[in-house]
């Protein structure tokens, strides 16, 4: 299986898991890249170093390489292809992209299927949500602030909140690991995953929900302006 190949498996694995009939349905871009197959849950399992692997990957699957889906409107494929037969691709390009879809050949949705690695490919069993347009652009806490991710709260940017009574939230109910789906221990604080080490307390973006790395001046997923890197280092 090629890293095209996983990334269309991966897709079909998130579809399956919240709604296998979309399996057959236009999937816009947007979705697919923040919230059906983000690139900070998914980089090890795709096996890419680093974003600008992931946004490569992208443009390859809407330039319909190895006829794995169908890209809408043909404009984008074509100006994708162009990119790609560059010297240098221009990946800003994905950023024009976000309302197109992508539509899975089902000749190899089972082909596909029947090539993938269950465990690495597996998932939580829901995918998570959008996350919400904020009405305000707040400023990000510092780290000192930030108080453990709850595990209880689906919601990316309820974990930059202090838990009623300052003390340490404990889950009371079974969570999985948003970056592995792997099960996160009960009736204790969860700082870090056991499983795949992620640091589960980083920030995140106020406006989009993707984390956010020390240092960083913009969000990498959205663009938008963090303010005092400081509140990051």
């Amino acid at each position: 299986m090629n890293d095209l190949d996983r990334l269309v498996a991966r897709l079909i694995e998130a579809l399956r898991a919240s709604d296998p009939s979309r399996l057959r349905s236009p999937i816009a871009v947007s979705e697919l890249e923040h919230r059906l197959v983000p690139y900070r849950g998914n980089r090890k399992i795709l096996e890419v170093e680093s974003r600008e692997d992931y946004d490569l990957l992208l443009l390859r699957l809407l330039s319909e390489e190895g006829g794995l889906t169908r890209t809408t409107p043909d404009e984008i494929r074509d100006q994708c292809r162009a990119e790609l037969a560059s010297p240098n691709p221009d990946l800003s390009i994905l950023e024009r992209c976000g309302e197109a879809t992508i539509e899975i050949n089902p000749r190899h949705v089972e082909r596909l299927r029947g090539q993938s690695d269950e465990r690495s490919l597996a998932i939580p069993t829901a995918v998570l949500p959008l996350p919400p347009t904020p009405t305000a652009v707040v400023a990000p806490l510092p780290p000192e602030d930030l108080a453990p991710l709850t595990v209880l709260d689906p919601d990316p940017e309820s974990a930059l909140e202090s838990p009623a009574g300052g003390g340490d939230p404990t889950p009371t109910s079974p969570q999985d690991c948003a970056f592995c789906g792997g099960s996160l221990p009960l009736g204790r604080v969860v700082k870090f995953c056991p499983h795949c080490g992620q640091n589960l307390l980083l920030p995140r973006c106020p406006k989009c929900g993707d984390h956010l790395e020390p240092g960083w001046r913009h969000c990498v997923t959205c663009g938008h302006a963090l303010g005092n890197p400081s509140l990051f280092a």
